[in-house]
């Protein structure tokens, strides 16, 4: 976020999914995943659990979190959060509390869904249109693994696309919380389908 926003580095949330996403995914599918909050009553600990969950995953997660709350209540929390725990210890608790606080969204069960939990989310779009090719219906459905079914509360952007030569171009983009195992989008709804 800082390299993109802050920096000449406009490709870094490319490489970023390249790599740590990625890694995150795989990572999240063995049987040695596990949450990203852990205790880590020692170093060693800690150390050991210096992984691709917890490293890439919790990246991931923190950019979602970003998403969720808002970029500006996000900053607004971290300053408030590191203003209150200067020079003393604090906990998740504190770090989504002052979140909370900024964005006025609960945060409890967003929490526990993405970092208490294990397993990878999956997203489709499940989609109608007219006899003139407009959207009449446009659905997120979120899956799971059976084996870890958890549904996550998450903020996306879906945009429209049309070619133009060579290139993509956006028509129209909105964004959404997606919630439950199906969340209607309704910024495509009447328009022509996109390319």
């Amino acid at each position: 976020w800082a390299l993109v926003e802050r920096a000449r580095f406009t490709s870094a949330w490319v490489q970023f999914v390249n790599r740590e996403t990625i890694w995150a995914i795989e990572q999240d599918q063995l049987p040695t995943t596990h949450p990203i909050v852990a205790d880590a009553p020692d170093t060693d600990t800690a150390i050991n659990n210096f992984d691709g969950i917890t490293y890439a995953k919790g990246a991931m997660v923190l950019g979602q979190l970003v998403a969720w709350v808002g970029v500006d209540a996000f900053t607004s929390g971290l300053q408030d959060y590191f203003a209150r725990n200067a020079w003393s210890n604090a906990e998740l608790k504190d770090f989504l509390a002052a979140l909370e606080k900024a964005s006025g969204r609960p945060l409890g069960n967003w929490g526990q869904q993405w970092l208490e939990t294990t397993g990878v989310n999956t997203l489709e779009l499940d989609l109608a249109v007219d006899a003139d090719r407009r959207y009449t219906r446009v659905d997120v459905v979120q899956h799971t693994d059976p084996d870890q079914p958890q549904l996550r509360d998450q903020r996306i952007a879906i945009g429209l696309y049309d070619v133009d030569g060579e290139a993509l171009t956006r028509r129209t983009a909105g964004e959404l919380d997606v919630t439950g195992a199906r969340s209607p989008v309704p910024t495509p709804a009447g328009h022509r389908g996109a390319a």
